[in-house]
């Protein structure tokens, strides 16, 4: 049985849906956003024996729950850092005295984007404190001698309408004609949601440990994704206009490449990926 933390979120939520339809057992939790059945968890200040929860069936706990917004973590550093970091270690260090694996959501976010194509093994250098939470967190679970496993995550996206994630959000921007500048100078991978819950799903079966990339397509950035689907979706209203990442008002230099290799995803689990004009099909 899975404990899914956060799972009110984007992330979360599919994973919990998934595993219901597929038959696996498994619970949810929730902060800000009441859903039917989960049980509420602050992760500032995390109690895992308030959630009513048999703790001798669960396995694993995937921790989906964070502040990710990268702009909130600098603005509202000290804050953000008692969450992602603070309560973060202290869920994993009682996930452990109950002998269940974390299973936590990290992100391409820990490099320095100064070249690219990182492996599992690249040292990490984070820009932002987003990333430097992050970090914090897979080195607490590398050092630790206990099992665990770290999904690094790139850019996560949907194919439902409204799900607000970043290639439904630039197909919905040109339909309403927009205006939308878009950064040619930053490359990243992206994460589909429906490969992420499957490749989680496999996971708990074959009962991996460690360090794994996640990623679903190698490399792009937004004014070719955006380009892409006005072209291959016969969009014919949105103007698209290319710029600069630096325009968008970071106060540090930028990380210009924070493409990851997923060869190890791949090798581990048997499975690869479509290119991505099989994604484009689903939103056709």
């Amino acid at each position: 049985m899975e404990l899914i933390i956060g799972a009110s979120g984007y992330i979360g939520k599919n994973i919990l849906d998934y595993f219901s339809e597929t038959g696996k057992d498994s619970v949810g939790t929730y902060f800000t956003s009441p859903k039917k059945n989960l049980r509420y968890l602050d992760l500032k200040n995390p109690s895992l024996d308030t959630l009513d929860i048999n703790f001798n069936k669960i396995t694993h706990a995937i921790i989906c729950s964070a502040k990710s917004k990268i702009k909130d973590c600098e603005t509202n550093s000290d804050e953000t850092y008692k969450i992602n970091v603070l309560g973060t270690q202290n869920l994993i260090n009682q996930l452990f005295e109950k002998n269940i694996i974390p299973i936590f959501l990290s992100s391409d976010r820990v490099f320095d984007g100064k070249k690219g194509n990182y492996a599992e093994n690249d040292e990490t250098s984070p820009y932002y404190h987003y990333g430097k939470h992050k970090k914090t967190i897979e080195d607490f679970l590398l050092n630790s001698n206990e099992k665990y496993l770290i999904l690094r995550l790139s850019r996560v996206f949907g194919t439902d309408s409204g799900d607000g994630t970043l290639l439904t959000s630039l197909i919905k921007d040109l339909k309403e004609d927009k205006i939308l500048k878009c950064a040619d100078d930053q490359k990243f991978s992206l994460t589909y949601i429906g490969d992420l819950v499957k490749i989680v799903d496999k996971m708990l079966d074959e009962n991996l440990y460690g360090l794994y990339n996640v990623a679903s397509i190698d490399s792009s950035d937004r004014f070719e994704l955006a380009n892409l689907l006005k072209r291959e979706l016969n969009i014919s209203s949105g103007k698209i206009v290319p710029c600069s990442i630096r325009e968008f008002g970071f106060s540090e230099p930028l990380p210009s490449d924070l493409t990851i290799n997923n060869e190890k995803l791949k090798r581990d689990l048997n499975i690869d990926f479509p290119e991505i004009d099989r994604y484009l099909k689903f939103f056709k």
